[in-house]
C-alpha cells in the first residue's frame, strides 16, 4: 500500500502523515507541483515564494558550543532529554518551524550534540507550489 502525499496549506511542506510535522495543521490531498529547497540563500523559486533563512538557525549553526546553539534556537535542552514525549515533540517542533532547507539541517544537526537526529527535524524537504 502506498502512502498518499499531502501538503500543508500553511507551511507548504509535503508529508505522508495526517498532520504537518512543522505546525501540526491538517494536511490537504489537493496540491499541485513541488520543489525541493536545497539552499534558501540562493534559491530563486524559494525567494519568489517567500522562503527566507531564519536568523536563529544561522546563529545556531555558527555557535561555538551546543549550549549556544540551543540558546540561539530558543530550545530547552532539558526538555529534549525528558522522558515526556509531548515536551520533547514541542521542542523539536520549534526547530522544524525555523528550518527551511536541507543544507541548514545538515549543518545544524552536528551542532546539537547528538540529542537531535536529522530524521527528527527533516522528514521532508519537498514543498508544494500550490495547495488548496
Amino acid at each position: 500500500m502506498t502512502n498518499i502525499q499531502k501538503a500543508c496549506k500553511k507551511c507548504m511542506i509535503i508529508s505522508d502523515g495526517d498532520a504537518c510535522p512543522v505546525c501540526g495543521e491538517k494536511l490537504s490531498k489537493k496540491w499541485q507541483g513541488y520543489f525541493i529547497l536545497m539552499d534558501c540563500t540562493v534559491s530563486i523559486i524559494g525567494e519568489r515564494i517567500g522562503y527566507k533563512c531564519d536568523p536563529k538557525v544561522l546563529a545556531a549553526i555558527s555557535a561555538a558550543t551546543p549550549d549556544e546553539a540551543y540558546a540561539a534556537l530558543g530550545v530547552d535542552k532539558a526538555r529534549l532529554t525528558a522522558p515526556d514525549d509531548v515536551a520533547r515533540e514541542e521542542e523539536l517542533r520549534k526547530i522544524r518551524r525555523m528550518l527551511r532547507c536541507s543544507n541548514h539541517c545538515d549543518a545544524l544537526v552536528p551542532k546539537l550534540d547528538g540529542l537531535v537526529k536529522r530524521g527528527q527535524i527533516a522528514g521532508s524537504w519537498r514543498y508544494a507550489l500550490r495547495v488548496r
